[in-house]
């Protein structure tokens, strides 16, 4: 017998600073809904055609997301280095001395530090969502085979019932 698989489900995973979510619910054809990351939008196809090659039918949505929060922080040595020139000609033209330039400070400038995003590389969301996408595949086949033995199950009490009522109507028919 042929496997039976849920139209809806869901599934997730996450690798490094990436994280996919894959739900779906029942639909005749094939409708598929992404949401990437800001700054992502060039890769959709990429994605799309992950998804397409997993999704026969239904409504599914696709979410791929960047936890900039775990990107290690960069730090612009020549930005550093450019805005501490400027606030040293500040500092002197206020008659203050380069001791009052913390580090705190120097950090603060405009572009010295950056989340690391230009070196996420994106063959890791890629992975997610296919980690992700494989999860839904397993939790549709769980429901499916949920489904599967309560229709066999419920189809065996029909068969039952059937019986009982065959039997009963011989019984009704040899009375008269």
């Amino acid at each position: 017998m042929k496997p039976v698989h849920s139209m809806t489900g869901s599934g997730s995973a996450c690798r490094g600073p990436w994280s996919a979510e894959v739900r779906s619910v029942n639909a005749r054809g094939q409708e598929i809904s992404l949401r990437l990351p800001e700054g992502w939008a060039a890769e959709e196809s990429r994605v799309r055609s992950l998804a397409e090659g997993a999704v026969r039918r239904g409504r599914v949505e696709v979410r791929l997301n960047l936890d900039r929060a775990l990107l290690p922080p960069r730090i612009s040595i020549p930005k550093l280095k450019t805005w501490e020139k400027e606030l040293g000609r500040a500092a002197a033209a206020l008659g203050r001395g380069r001791k009052d330039l913390s580090l705190e400070i120097l950090l603060a400038g405009p572009d010295v530090r950056s989340s690391g995003t230009e070196e996420v590389r994106f063959g890791d969301g890629l992975a997610a969502l296919e980690q992700g996408l494989a999860s839904w595949s397993k939790a549709r086949a769980r429901e499916g085979e949920r489904l599967r033995k309560d229709l066999l199950r419920r189809a065996s009490n029909l068969l039952a019932l059937s019986k009982k009522g065959s039997a009963l109507a011989d019984r009704l028919a040899k009375a008269r």
